[in-house]
């Protein structure tokens, strides 16, 4: 009885102590990367604004297989919906929305990524596309998450930060490399 009541504790402890410390660890994140492109900004935009694109340079969709995709309204402007669902739970379901599109002296695209599975969240991201000469171009890449209490335990055994910068600069890599250069 009494291995059992210490074997109870320690259990407790182990499963208790973590959903305590979340309680305390950050819900919110935000990264963002950046790049240079040696093509004209209107061909830069153009590619990254068309949302369909981004199953050939985004590292979950471009690693996935067997995935359905579906699309609502035009590509390429705002409310323009992708939906995604796979049976591999890396990729798992979802979908994008483009929320706006700011066509001033910085074009902006602003979407919302919803994720259903393999669990509920939601980001938002934005693409700040820049021109610094005819024909080169800079593109910031930002996104901003939030892991809901107790999911945000997580931050306790992955950086997320640094995971997403990373998965932020192979994107934007895979942009570079699909526009030659």
């Amino acid at each position: 009885m009494k291995l059992l009541r210490v074997f109870f504790l320690f259990f407790s402890f182990v499963v208790t102590i973590p959903f305590a410390l979340a309680l305390f660890l950050p819900r919110q994140y935000s990264v963002e990367e950046t790049i240079n492109i040696d093509q004209p900004k209107k061909d830069v935009c153009n590619y990254i604004l068309h949302f369909k694109n981004v199953k050939k340079y985004d590292e979950k969709f471009r690693q996935a297989t067997n995935v359905k995709y579906e699309y609502k309204k035009r590509d390429g402007r705002e409310g323009f919906l992708l939906f995604w669902k796979s049976d591999q739970k890396e990729i798992g379901a979802g979908r994008i929305k483009i929320v706006d599109i700011l066509d001033e002296e910085e074009y902006e695209i602003h979407y919302e990524t919803d994720f259903y599975k393999p669990y509920s969240k939601k980001e938002e991201g934005s693409f700040i596309i820049s021109e610094m000469t005819d024909s080169s171009t800079h593109i910031i890449w930002k996104v901003d998450g939030r892991l809901n209490y107790p999911t945000n335990v997580i931050f306790l055994w992955v950086d997320v930060e640094k995971d997403f910068k990373n998965k932020l600069s192979y994107g934007l890599e895979n942009i570079r490399e699909l526009m030659g250069k």
